[in-house]
């Protein structure tokens, strides 16, 4: 147990292992800027003032699951170069978990925020669960990068909710969750299988101008407010699409040749060079946002 106010900034742990599991911080706590070159477990801690990790980075296996945060607690600008585990974490303020890069397998799930969640910006390497957590105020994960699957399945959204300018490289499922507030898939790129269906929007969910090259499904999807928009989205004529909402849903999808209004397929030429090319390719995400943009047209990646 600390009783006072902890500061190990900018320390180096050589070791095999970091063990700080079960700690209780009564006080602030400033760890930023530390390495760690062995595994580390802070799992099961009690925070009760601020956390500061932001800017470490860990070169094996991290653990901070089931632990509680009662301040802000910032992990902020970090690198994980191995598996990380955060899940079943409580948070009773803001959590910024952004602008880092998670190298291994990641889970967060089974988590609760209570306040704003922050985690925009990353890079997650492997695969990624973030399913079954709760979420009472702001959750924002957007302009991060998916380069494995990666599961938002059954959570709980109350406050405004930004996955926006995301790239999915693999597969992604947002299945069985419910968003009460406006929530924004603006401008994401899937490039493998998105599941967006079994989800309850009881306010206005924006999917306009997003990329689906694998198959996408809505199936099963209640929308209680008013119908979503798909403008300006392109969609793959290859792959399996559903837009099929469930029999109890308010609103349902409006479709123009089997494909959402003001949505379009690849053309011929647009799908030979997506055959072509791929998410590690310079200059892939400006092609694909250029396929609706009308200021800038799409331009072929150089391969």
């Amino acid at each position: 147990m600390y009783a006072a106010d902890v500061s190990l900034r900018e320390c180096q742990y050589r070791g095999n292992i970091a063990d700080f599991s079960g700690c209780v911080y009564r006080e602030n706590a400033d760890l930023a800027g530390s390495i760690y070159e062995g595994a580390t477990d802070f799992s099961q801690s009690v925070w009760h003032g601020k956390a500061r990790l932001t800017g470490c980075m860990y070169f094996k296996n991290v653990n901070f699951a089931s632990s509680t945060y009662r301040e802000r607690a910032d992990f902020g600008g970090s690198t994980f170069n191995r598996d990380t585990d955060f899940s079943g974490s409580t948070y009773h303020k803001a959590v910024v978990l952004g602008d880092s890069v998670y190298g291994g397998q990641t889970n967060l799930s089974g988590c609760t925020y209570l306040m704003g969640a922050y985690l925009s910006g990353n890079t997650y390497r492997g695969n990624v669960n973030l399913s079954r957590c709760c979420y009472r105020g702001d959750a924002d994960f957007s302009e991060s990068t998916y380069e494995g699957s990666a599961v938002f399945e059954a959570c709980d959204y109350q406050g405004y909710t930004y996955f926006n300018e995301c790239l999915h490289r693999g597969f992604v499922s947002f299945s069985g969750s419910t968003y009460a507030n406006y929530t924004n898939f603006y401008e994401s790129i899937y490039c493998g299988k998105a599941n967006l269906g079994g989800c309850v929007y009881k306010k206005y969910p924006d999917f306009s101008s997003a990329a689906y090259f694998g198959d996408v499904t809505v199936a099963g999807a209640r929308f209680s407010e008013q119908a979503p928009s798909f403008a300006g989205c392109v969609f793959n004529p290859d792959r399996a699409n559903d837009f099929t909402t469930a029999d109890e849903s308010e609103y349902s999808i409006k479709l123009v040749d089997g494909y959402p209004e003001n949505a379009r397929v690849l053309t011929v030429s647009e799908l030979e060079h997506l055959a072509n090319v791929g998410p590690e390719d310079k200059g892939f995400t400006r092609w694909v946002r250029g396929l609706n943009s009308p200021k800038e047209e799409a331009q072929p990646v150089a391969v």
